[in-house]
């Protein structure tokens, strides 16, 4: 993979961008930094390739009305192949660390291992889950019960945690049970709809019903044809069999004898006997007793229309009455004829069990033998962050064997601690490494995919101490020699920037860039300048080119001799005077040629008589007509203008009415004197002041550790503020 074009508009706050990023100059630079200060694009460009990543379009958060758009085209030389979607790994700065993940089910076994355990439980589940299918269609017909219910009705009625259990103390049940002729056409989900479950189980309804099927067995009992053993219920069941053995259309008929002394009955067909069986319940139903006895029913119910099928079921299915007054009970009975109705088949599941919890156990046994990605990783941590507390996965099987989630235990000095109070008491500093790890996992679970990779950093160490820092980048080393993975780095720490480019030698000049916005919201991106050398020395050898680079190391040179003799020095305030007096200023450059000579051994100055204040304003005047992108000395040099600009202005305006200026010839001083002794002068360029005072302090005073701010501003903030202050300036002239 040669580059990456990233072309967006409304893209999580950029305006507008079109780049192509250049991952190499050489075959051995995978790796593209890009330092962008806050605000500007960082996080958006991470956003939009995760988006990118999940095939999806990024949006204008603020301004969803607007039309958005990024696209990336992540390619490749002729020879080679691009990355794919889904191979890009973003990570950003550290989020809440409760959301963390300290494991990756990829890193805990192998992937022939995980193949090999998830191939074994997938045979096994889809037996079990047809089995349970077939047993839901019976206990409860063609209803949405699914298989995952049944497993949790099995463990209910059964009381049983297990499954197999449950199923094994079914069987043993069914073998010695005989299903009352209602369970044949009726399933228990037509018994229990539409709210019929909750009527049953309301306080006392079980006990009515109890009474009242006791006391229409009581009048039944003294039928003159059902008696002795052989009642309702045994007549329904021999109806059933007979009609099933085709007994009457053989021809065959049966006599009913009437113990009351009536004639004896025959019976010639199945309805016959049901008709029999249908008038002996309405007798029953007559009776006074049944009746007083049904009415409590009645009401325990409820007297609404939509219970009347209930009272229906109840009165004319024989047995019914009796079996519902324990429901928990007839849900097993239910339960235990749909098992049965199956037994060849779960007695084989059964019988195989053993094979399959032995192949499980052998699987566990490898995989707490095995060494994995999850154990690379804890290393990697261990070997770079020493930190006092530790983690392994608790219950490391379970959590591919029974596909569990990881348990991940904390220790703090060796000693278990529960992860919530491990970070509660944790440093700062010990946090952002324990986010690191969760990091790591995510990276080494990248490492394991096929192809190109591209793995975005976002500021993940963002505001760590130096040591953390350091084994971050010693980290991001490896990647440099890794074939087909890339690496962009995304930072807005220009110190962190430079000593990744410095040390790490997959991020060459031309890969790592410095992005800006201009006033127009588009992005631009060019080489970072002096990336890898003191910008100070390079300067030392062009100041007779370059105008802008001689003014430029004027308050670097200032802070060589703050450093040498202190503030108070003759040299020191001599310069102090070009930079906070340039309006005013009479010194030429050869005036400064001997303090270059003393402190930077440098004649470059000698013999140039051009007033430095003339120069400062040729050359930012020049700056301001340009526009465009500025160098580093460029912006120093406008710094210097826009403050000479001011102060001039603020002490000519405090002059013209007689007031005296303050000792000190700090900015900051001489703006807060204006504004109290000419505050009505002041309200008019309030705006203009303190945006001087906001941009160019740091700017002034940039040495050669620190020169960040300027690198941070945009340049047109620099050629604005210029421009204001000239427009000020041009109101008094």
């Amino acid at each position: 993979m040669d580059t990456l074009t990233f072309s967006a508009t409304n893209a999580f706050g950029i305006g507008s961008m079109n780049h192509t990023f250049k991952f190499k100059d050489s075959s051995k630079s995978h790796c593209m930094a890009i330092y962008a200060p806050n605000g500007t694009c960082k996080s958006s460009i991470r956003r939009s390739l995760e988006l990118w990543n999940e095939g999806k379009r990024p949006e204008d958060v603020f301004f969803p009305e607007n039309s958005s758009s990024s696209e990336f085209d992540i390619s490749a030389s002729p020879e080679t192949n691009g990355i794919a979607k889904g191979n890009v790994f973003c990570f950003q700065s550290m989020p809440e660390l409760q959301d963390a993940r300290f494991f990756d089910d990829d890193l805990l076994a192998s992937p022939k291992l995980k193949a090999r355990y998830l191939d074994v439980r997938r045979k096994h589940s889809d037996r079990v889950g047809a089995l349970l299918t077939a047993i839901r269609v019976e206990f409860a017909g063609n209803r949405s019960t699914c298989a995952s219910d049944m497993r949790s009705h099995i463990r209910e009625c059964t009381g049983e945690s297990r499954l197999h259990d449950g199923l094994r103390f079914l069987l043993e049940r069914e073998a010695g049970f005989s299903a009352p002729a209602f369970m044949h056409d009726m399933k228990l989900t037509d018994l229990l709809k539409g709210g019929n479950e909750t009527k049953l189980t309301k306080k006392g309804v079980s006990e009515h019903i109890a009474i009242y099927a006791e006391a229409r067995s009581r009048v039944l009992n003294e039928s003159g044809v059902f008696h002795d053993g052989f009642d309702i219920n045994a007549a329904t069941d021999l109806a059933a069999s007979l009609q099933k053995a085709h007994f009457f259309e053989a021809g065959h008929s049966i006599v009913l004898n009437d113990r009351n002394g009536g004639a004896d009955i025959r019976i010639k067909s199945a309805a016959e006997l049901t008709e029999l069986v249908k008038a002996e319940l309405e007798k029953a139903s007559t009776d006074p007793s049944v009746q007083e006895a049904f009415s409590t029913v009645d009401k325990a119910i409820g007297g609404a229309k939509e219970s009347d099928a209930l009272r229906d079921m109840i009165c004319d299915t024989p047995g019914l009455a009796e079996a519902i007054a324990d429901l928990p009970q007839l849900k097993l009975d239910y339960l235990t004829y749909a098992v049965g109705k199956h037994r060849e088949g779960i007695e084989a599941l059964l019988a195989d069990a053993d094979g399959y919890l032995k192949e499980l156990r052998e699987i566990n046994a490898e995989v707490q033998a095995e060494r994995t990605g999850w154990d690379d990783a804890i290393e990697q941590f261990k070997n770079r962050f020493r930190m006092p507390f530790g983690l392994n996965v608790k219950d490391r099987v379970s959590a591919i064997i029974d596909g569990n989630k990881p348990v991940i235990e904390f220790t703090y000095g060796e000693k278990p601690v529960d992860k919530d109070r491990l970070l509660r008491h944790l440093s700062d500093g010990e946090r952002k490494a324990l986010y690191m790890l969760s990091v790591i996992f995510e990276v080494e679970r990248a490492r394991k995919v096929h192809g190109k990779r591209l793995l975005v950093f976002d500021d993940v160490v963002d505001s760590f101490d130096y040591a953390n820092k350091y084994a971050f980048i010693e980290y991001l080393k490896e990647f440099s020699e890794i074939e087909d993975v890339y690496v962009l780095l995304l930072t807005h720490n220009y110190d962190f920037f430079r000593t990744v480019t410095n040390r790490v030698e997959g991020f060459s000049r031309s890969n790592c860039s410095v992005a800006e916005r201009d006033a127009q919201g588009r992005l631009t991106f060019d080489a970072v300048e002096y990336i890898n050398k003191n910008p100070f020395q390079t300067w030392k050898g062009k100041m007779a080119k370059s105008d802008a680079i001689k003014i430029a190391t004027i308050p670097m040179v200032r802070e060589m001799v703050d450093i040498r003799e202190g503030a108070r020095s003759e040299d020191y305030e001599k310069l102090s005077t070009v930079i906070h007096g340039a309006q005013g200023c009479t010194l030429s450059f050869s005036d400064l040629s001997d303090i270059y000579k003393t402190h930077w051994d440098c004649d470059a100055l000698d013999g140039d008589s051009e007033l430095i204040k003339d120069a400062v304003a040729r050359v930012c005047d020049d700056l301001a007509r340009k526009g465009g992108r500025l160098k580093l000395e460029e912006k120093i040099v406008l710094s210097i203008g826009i403050r000479g600009i001011a102060e001039s202005e603020m002490r000519r305006a405090m002059q013209d009415n007689g007031i005296a200026e303050p000792e000190s010839p700090k900015f900051g001083k001489l703006a807060d004197c204006y504004k109290k002794q000419m505050p009505g002068d002041y309200a008019q360029h309030a705006a203009t002041v303190e945006a001087v005072a906001l941009l160019t302090p740091e700017n002034i005073h940039a040495n050669s550790f620190m020169y960040e701010p300027l690198v941070d501003t945009g340049s047109h903030r620099f050629v604005e503020l210029y421009r204001e202050c000239k427009r000020w300036q041009a109101q008094r002239d």
